[in-house]
This record gives structure tokens, sequence and C-alpha cells, in this order.
């Protein structure tokens, strides 16, 4: 087996007084500070850690999906009566907070939710459109309540990126027939002339086209295979041991419809297993600042960039996880990076 190198650029910022290094796994660049792994005071220092970091943030602005797929936590059935909507105060507050930095980077609407079951989504898009002018704002859905004039209502409302899941029958079995034709029927209802990028039988395809400003996806994956097992609560994806570093509660910042912050979309407080979890809430009045730079997130970014097995619930996650990366140069490399990082002691948070 040829290992690749694990790449490490170091920097220094100057102008907001943060230093550290780029790394990049596998193409997957990140940016890792001191700031990161110690729990931090100075609001500016937080500002400038979320802004050199993030690179996306996703909002569960709703609750509510009208589906149950077998890889996904929501099969035992926990979405499909909760009409619940994340109060607008805490919204409009994350992109306060946002424009307080510029973000630009990309901004969704979704997590274990039907984004376009309420159609109060056309406001939030706008919302967002108006306090984050250059952000990527993206939807994932499942396509079932959509129609022309929904579509055109989006694209005005300011969405730049749709991506639909086109789910196969009996809560998500991938049968390339019924995943074709129903590609072909939505293509229909829509009006849109999608082009073929990724036809892979059994495994994947990918239709795509542009839309005024708005790039459509219809896409579908054979999760059953390729999926994560979100934690532990489904069964999904290939089988491992996780020992690679994961750079999610470093890049990402994602927000459920209860205000929860959370360190990996994977995690599902619906679920009790996955409660204990949750690393904050923005009830209680605090900056995404201050959610990101001071709270467990800390903990958990000090056990996960290195290479070594993971604890619950990262023991078995397959996302982004490259064993071919684990070679004793890459280990040793990571190790004393995370040693210069790490001022100090703490024990593992994800165990």
């Amino acid at each position: 087996m040829s290992f690749l190198p694990v790449q490490i650029t170091y920097i220094s910022k100057e102008n907001d007084g943060l230093s550290g290094a780029k790394v990049n796994l596998k193409g997957n660049e990140v940016f890792l500070a001191s700031s990161h792994f110690d729990r931090q005071q100075n609001i500016s220092v937080m500002k400038a850690l979320l802004k050199q970091s993030l690179l996306r943030v996703h909002v569960e602005v709703s609750a509510f999906c009208n589906r149950r797929c077998g890889f996904c936590p929501n099969t035992n059935g926990s979405r499909i009566n909760n009409k619940q909507l994340l109060p607008e105060t805490i919204y409009l507050r994350i992109l306060q907070d946002l424009q307080e930095i510029s973000y630009d980077k990309l901004f969704g609407f979704h997590q274990y939710n039907e984004p376009l079951a309420d159609r109060i989504i056309l406001t939030r898009i706008a919302q967002a459109r108006k306090f984050l002018p250059d952000s990527p704002l993206v939807i994932h859905s499942n396509g079932d309540y959509l129609d022309r004039d929904y579509l055109e209502a989006l694209a005005d409302a300011g969405l730049t990126g749709l991506n639909i899941s086109i789910y196969g029958p009996n809560n998500g079995e991938f049968i390339d027939s019924y995943i074709l034709g129903r590609m072909n029927a939505l293509a229909k209802k829509l009006d849109l002339s999608f082009e073929m990028k990724i036809e892979k039988p059994r495994y994947r395809y990918l239709q795509a086209v542009e839309f005024r400003s708005m790039k459509v996806q219809l896409m579908a994956m054979n999760y059953w295979d390729t999926g994560y097992n979100r934690g532990e609560l489904v069964e999904a994806g290939p089988q491992l041991k996780r020992t690679s570093p994961c750079f999610y509660p470093f890049q990402d910042l994602t927000v459920d419809w209860r205000g929860n912050i959370l360190p990996c979309c994977n995690v599902y407080p619906d679920s009790p297993e996955h409660t204990q979890w949750v690393t904050g809430n923005l009830s209680d009045g605090r900056s995404i600042f201050e959610h990101y730079a001071d709270s467990d997130l800390v903990e958990w970014r000090r056990n996960l960039i290195r290479f070594y097995p993971k604890g619950s619930p990262c023991e078995s996650c397959s996302r982004l996880e490259h064993p071919e990366l684990a070679s004793p140069e890459n280990i040793n490399v990571m190790d004393q990076l995370a040693n210069e990082l790490i001022k100090t002691d703490q024990t593992p948070f994800c165990t």
C-alpha cells in the first residue's frame, strides 16, 4: 500500500493575531491553531478563529421530515409529526454573527429535516441572502414538495444550490430502474433538461442543470453501502474502526431546530444515545463565536486530530476515513503538530 504524505504549511496571521498551520489530508485542507484547543475568553480571538476556520454552516430551520429512510436515524419516525421551527430570534442572531465576520462560505438549511416541507424556508433564504450576500446558499431536499412554481420562488429568494436526493422504495432501497424513473419524472415535473454527470449502476447517479442563478442537482447514492452509521445509530456504510483525524468540529458549525450546537452532522439529538453529545444551545444568549471557541467543541478537537482509534460516537465513522494515510511518518507528523498546538493536557472527550 502506498502512503500519501500529510502536507503541513505553517502560517502567521499578523492582522488577526492567529498563527498556526494549514494541514492538507488528501485534498481536505484545514487551518489549525492553538486557539482551537483551549477555551477562549477574548471575543476578538473568537471571531478571528471562526473567520479563519469555518467553511460550512448548517442550520436546521425546521424539524419535520416526511420520510423514514432506513439509513437515517429518522427511520424511527420521530420527525413525522414534528412541525416545530427553529425560533426566528436564534436564526437571525446566527446570521448577524456571521455578518460580523463577513462570512462568505457555504450556508445550508438542512440537517435531518425536509426544508421544503414548510414555505417559511423562502423567508429564511431571503433573510440569509440579506445578511450573507456573498455566501452560497444551499439546500438538500427529497424533492417531494417541489414543483416549477416552488423552484422559481426559491430562485427569487436567493438560493444558489438545490441538491435533490432521489431515494428508492422500501425506505430507501437502491433500485437503479426506480431511481432513473424518478429522476426522469421529476425533471419533467420541473420542466428542466438535466445532463447526466455521473452514472454508476448500483452505486451513484448525478444529473445537473443551471437554472437562473441556481445549480440544481438530482443525486442518488447507495447509502446502504456508502453512507455513514450516524454515530452508531443505523446500520449503513462500511464497517471499520476509525483512526483518521476528523476536522468537522474545526470547519463546520451545525445547529439543529432546537438551537443545539452539534459537533458533527452525524449527531442526532432526537435519540437518547446522542443527547450527551450536544455541546451547547443558542437559547443561552451566547454568540456562535463563544459556542465555537469556548465550549465542549474544544475537547472534541483535542481528541480528533491524531491518527489513533476514536471512541463513541466516532468509533466506526467512515466520513473521510483514509486508512491509506496512516503511515508511521504521517502519524508522527500529526502527533508532533498536536503536541505543538495543544498546550495543556486534558482527558479526551470523545471516548
